[in-house]
């Protein structure tokens, strides 16, 4: 019977650690294993085959459903859905050297990136999936691609201007990533309307987070004072003396 796949799998579906006793080629069985990891946590792994100890879709299977592992929750300011990186001391090692797996977990929540292999957090595909669901993950990319201006862009427009310290230096006096933090920033005031003439201003609150140098930029000073005419107080001189500005 411990070798029938009916009954081995009737017994995990109701209790995954049955997995135990059922016989080695069943515990190969990938139906099987996942029967068992969806029914239980991810102790049941254990008593797998070895090869599905080191399977992806198992793994997924076992934060997915495993009652020791925060399952989400919301983010107080953003109202993203997060994993607890309590998650990581169960899985595998080996896990995080896995792609499917990396990505099923930093659309999860982005910060897990930092548990992820260090050949992981130089694919490209990685790193953008984590910094679109939590920007300030791109403190844990590889340098090279915190020199990668789409990741760097990404990351701003999901997080906040906190996110620019992390990007390559090169990246932190550009135009383009600050005039995006500027507007997606929730830490910025985004526009009120003036009473008396009915026009969106943006608050002069946005000038203490912008990089001082990026005032010397015709491209920045443009936006920000067609955003608010009044932004012309923090330009540099030379802005000042631009006709165009």
């Amino acid at each position: 019977m411990k070798e029938d796949k009916d009954v081995v799998l009737a017994a995990v579906q109701k209790h995954g650690l049955a997995l135990k006793f059922a016989h080695e080629a069943l515990k190969k069985d990938k139906d099987v294993v996942l029967a068992a990891v969806r029914s239980d946590c991810h102790l049941v792994i254990s008593h797998a085959a070895s090869t599905l100890q080191e399977d992806s879709d198992v793994w997924i299977a076992a934060v997915q459903t495993d009652v020791w592992i925060s399952k989400g929750t919301v983010h107080e300011t953003f109202g993203r859905e997060t994993w607890s990186i309590r998650t990581y001391p169960y899985v595998n090692e080996t896990m995080w050297y896995d792609k499917d797996f990396v990505l099923f977990m930093v659309n999860k929540c982005g910060m897990n990136l930092k548990w992820a292999a260090d050949g992981m957090k130089e694919d490209k595909d990685v790193v953008l999936a984590a910094v679109q669901k939590h920007g300030l993950a791109l403190k844990f990319a590889h340098e090279a691609l915190k020199k990668d201006k789409d990741v760097v862009l990404a990351a701003v427009r999901s997080d906040c201007h906190l996110v620019i310290s992390h990007a390559a230096s090169t990246l932190q006096e550009d135009s383009d990533v600050w005039i995006a933090a500027v507007q997606t920033d929730v830490w910025i005031s985004k526009g009120t309307v003036h009473e008396t003439f009915g026009r969106e201003t943006w608050s002069i609150r946005t000038y203490p987070y912008v990089n001082e140098t990026m005032w010397y930029d015709k491209d920045f000073v443009l936006f920000m004072v067609n955003k608010c005419g009044m932004n012309l107080k923090w330009a540099a001189d030379g802005m000042k003396e631009d006709k165009d500005v």
